[in-house]
């Protein structure tokens, strides 16, 4: 599934936080209940090649 990080079978939530110093976040998904962010990266999505 597209955007199934943890590979669950539900899609999960990938954020930026606001204050503009690119945080990236990764937020599971169970019984349509966001988890607690994860932080995954700084820098903006620039950086990142692939997400899964």
């Amino acid at each position: 599934m597209p955007g199934d990080a943890n590979n669950d079978g539900t899609a999960d939530l990938w954020a930026t936080t606001a204050e503009g110093t690119g945080t990236l976040l990764f937020h599971t998904t169970k019984n349509g209940t966001h988890s607690a962010p994860v932080l995954v990266g700084t820098g903006g999505w620039t950086g990142i090649k692939a997400i899964t």
